[in-house]
């Protein structure tokens, strides 16, 4: 397969520097594109992946296929596309939590995202808000902090999950502010979100579909983890306003296509990425799902993120001994 692969990006980039009018290069697409998401359809990733696949379709000229192969955490639609042939009609929507985080959390990958993609372009960025139950006595990061230090053990966080962004964002907190709180691992944010509110846990560091829930005063949000506000949330403080500037969590999706992909098809699904979020309904449609576009959508930026990402969630883990049983 890995040859096939190679022998395809090899024969459409002689095309194209022979410059053959029917070349791949200069007829690109002239089929339908396959966007493969990580995730089940609904929910803040399967709308972005649906907006990007319509979206792209229209500049592209082309019909744009948004197919869903959950599982695995993303690794079952990743090895699809590190797979595949490398021809620019097989695109993966690919996140933080599929490329840099799961290559420390699994023993055994069938893929090696350093490797095995090329970064076309970032997406969006997203956070995590810090939300705890309104009945303690905590109304700031700080008073968090300190309630913490003085209360080792107490503080109980849920999580969507063992090595999801949201237990690595408490882990990454506890880390930083020498804190020591028990984390609670549920099958998916929502389950989580329901025990903090029936009061049965105490914090989360949850995604923004947590945001209904602080505007009817049910959760108290004490920051967002960002380098910027929300739009979505103005009033809600980043960490480091809060007074804990070493504290980022930024979440980002990105699109990718199989190592290999001629530099040229890369360049010009670039450029249609580009066009796309500039689109004032693209932003108001990304701000009703709590994203923002990337504020660099070049492809080397992505692969810059890709190494920093990491690097940063393989020390976290390793520090922490967060392992997933395969």
């Amino acid at each position: 397969m890995k040859n096939l692969r190679v022998l395809t990006a090899l024969s459409v980039a002689v095309a194209c520097v022979f410059g053959f009018t029917s070349s791949a290069c200069a007829s690109y697409p002239d089929k339908p594109i396959r966007l493969i998401s990580p995730y089940a359809p609904g929910g803040a990733a399967g709308s972005l992946a649906q907006l990007v696949g319509k979206h792209l379709g229209e500049e592209l000229s082309q019909v744009v296929i948004v197919e869903a192969k959950p599982g695995a955490n993303g690794n079952i639609a990743s090895d699809f596309v590190a797979h595949s042939a490398a021809d620019g009609y097989t695109l993966l929507i690919g996140t933080i939590s599929t490329l840099t985080i799961n290559p420390s959390l699994y023993k055994d990958m069938t893929f090696d995202p350093m490797k095995d993609f090329a970064p076309i372009s970032q997406l969006v960025t997203t956070q995590n808000m810090i939300v705890v139950d309104p009945a303690l006595p905590i109304k700031t990061l700080s008073e968090l902090i300190q309630y913490a230090r003085k209360n080792p053990g107490k503080l109980t966080y849920g999580s969507s999950g063992v090595g999801s962004t949201l237990h690595l964002s408490g882990e990454l907190f506890r880390r930083v502010t020498d804190t020591d709180m028990l984390h609670v691992a549920y099958k998916g944010g929502v389950p989580a979100r329901t025990d903090l509110l029936a009061g049965h846990i105490s914090m989360m560091f949850g995604d923004m579909s947590a945001l209904p829930f602080v505007q009817s005063g049910k959760l108290r949000a004490l920051a967002v983890t960002s380098s910027k506000r929300d739009p979505a949330a103005p009033d809600i403080p980043t960490a480091a306003e809060a007074g804990l500037p070493d504290y980022v969590v930024e979440v980002w999706y990105g699109l990718f296509a199989p190592a290999g992909t001629n530099p040229d098809i890369i360049k010009k699904i670039n450029q249609s990425v580009d066009a796309i979020f500039k689109l004032q309904t693209v932003t108001k449609t990304l701000n009703e799902i709590g994203m923002q576009p990337a504020a660099n959508t070049s492809s080397d930026a992505l692969g810059q993120l890709m190494q920093s990402d990491f690097k940063k969630w393989a020390q976290v883990i390793k520090a922490s001994d967060i392992k997933i049983d395969q």
